[in-house]
């Protein structure tokens, strides 16, 4: 080429590398310094986090897999629907695998219903979970036990037990 200047249209991770240029002419030739080209990804949600019933008091763990270009942070936001409260900031490090991306967790004990989402970003953007929803609900509790009966051949009887908790 003749050209002075390389144009790369829409780059994206397969035109990351290293570029030189060779100029020549009939008393010789020269070679640039390497021009790096780094792409920058912006992160992707590809699986998470779920919504979760569980028991008062009970560890939950909300789960994110993103992909993008590290460094990439998350931050996990509580919502009760007016405001945002900010609960937890950290750093994807470790790749879940090469075809799902990058896994970051949120583990935490609850009493109340509440509702989370998680804001994932890099350098080139960032991206915003669904909500979720924490429900908490109440396990069984027998408040009355059944009675013993003593009954006649052929009679109906009847056992009462009184619970609570939710269905």
């Amino acid at each position: 080429a003749t050209n002075s200047s390389l144009t790369i249209v829409n780059a994206d991770s397969a035109s990351a590398g290293t570029y030189f240029v060779v100029v020549s002419n009939n008393v010789g030739t020269a070679t640039s310094l390497g021009a790096k080209l780094t792409v920058l990804i912006p992160p992707t949600i590809n699986s998470g986090p779920q919504d979760i019933v569980t028991n008062s008091g009970k560890l939950v763990k909300l789960t994110v897999i993103a992909s993008g270009s590290l460094p990439m942070t998350n931050r996990w936001w509580r919502s009760n629907g007016t405001s945002n409260t900010l609960v937890n900031t950290s750093v994807f490090s470790t790749p879940t695998n090469s075809s799902t991306g990058y896994s970051n967790a949120f583990t935490f004990t609850t009493t109340t219903n509440q509702f989370y989402y998680s804001v994932v970003a890099n350098s080139a953007g960032s991206v915003t979970s669904r909500l979720v929803s924490i429900t908490i609900q109440s396990p069984p509790t027998i408040t009355n036990q059944p009675q013993g009966v003593v009954t006649n051949e052929g009679a109906t009887v009847f056992f009462y037990v009184d619970a609570t908790g939710d269905a």
